[in-house]
């Protein structure tokens, strides 16, 4: 149960990340990349051949997924950019510019914290006061991100 609290609202803020205008958009362009990878065989290929590994899709329902999809591609962000370039013809409106792997970056940071959350929270020993503990510190930061130097992102 207090895992499951802890989980759900760590999970609602880090889903308001992603669902800011600017980092959706972002987010939506490496999604639909990673999808047109996943969607032919030739194309996995091509992609397995190019970075020697193939990229998970995400799972909906756990955003430590999106979190991981992130890092993962942020570590083959040329091998991704070579893969679009090479089917610019159907992928041109997600190509990713230097300006939208930035964005990506910045979740990543973001991110990073509350997947060390979940970590931390997901055994069944934890005691009600370290998780309430452990999501204000979450609530402030996230607080304290909105209006920082990352502000110009949402």
């Amino acid at each position: 149960m207090l895992i499951t609290i802890s989980w759900c609202v760590t999970w609602r803020l880090s889903a308001l990340i992603l669902e800011q205008p600017a980092s959706a958009f972002c987010y939506n362009k490496l999604y639909n990349i990673i999808v047109n990878i996943h969607s032919f065989a030739d194309h996995t290929a091509e992609f397995v051949t190019l970075a020697a590994r193939m990229i998970s899709l995400n799972n909906h329902t756990q955003w430590n997924s999106w979190y991981l999809l992130l890092v993962i591609t942020n570590k083959h962000a040329l091998l991704i950019d070579t893969y679009t370039k090479n089917h610019f013809d159907k992928l041109s409106e997600n190509y990713l510019t230097l300006e939208n792997w930035k964005k990506l970056h910045i979740i990543i940071i973001f991110l990073q914290s509350f997947h060390q959350v979940i970590l931390k929270t997901q055994n069944h020993c934890i005691i009600i006061e370290k998780v309430l503990f452990i999501m204000n510190i979450l609530v402030q930061y996230f607080k304290t991100t909105l209006v920082s130097n990352y502000n110009f992102f949402f």
